[in-house]
């Protein structure tokens, strides 16, 4: 078999494999829901909550502000819930990409 030869069968193979993995990661079913606070492990974000229906995705700070992004692709909230350092996730694919507004948030009988 010709040095050629063999190129063009890693190549394909290659492919193929793209293919493949590309095709499990758009079906494979995500561990994480909708409509469900979670407690991450972060230094920046102590809690996240997605809306599917709403495509609305709430962040909690660890230094306190909560914030609510809208038009938040499910895919960013898989990403963001999947990733190892979600303060970096945050700043390279949220923040300023979505628009936001703060949340006021109060305790049960006190006002704002």
């Amino acid at each position: 078999m010709s040095t050629r030869s063999k190129k063009v069968i890693v190549a394909v193979l290659i492919l193929l494999a793209s293919v493949l993995y590309g095709y499990t990661m758009l079906t494979r079913q995500s561990p994480w829901e909708d409509g469900v606070f979670y407690e991450v492990a972060s230094d920046v974000i102590s809690l996240v909550y997605y809306r599917a229906d709403q495509d609305t995705l709430t962040l909690a700070f660890r230094s306190g502000p909560v914030y609510e992004y809208s038009s938040v692709p499910a895919s960013v909230f898989y990403g963001l819930m999947d990733s190892h350092r979600k303060g970096s996730y945050y700043n390279q694919r949220i923040r300023g990409q979505f628009p936001s507004r703060r949340l006021e948030l109060s305790a049960p009988g006190e006002e704002i």
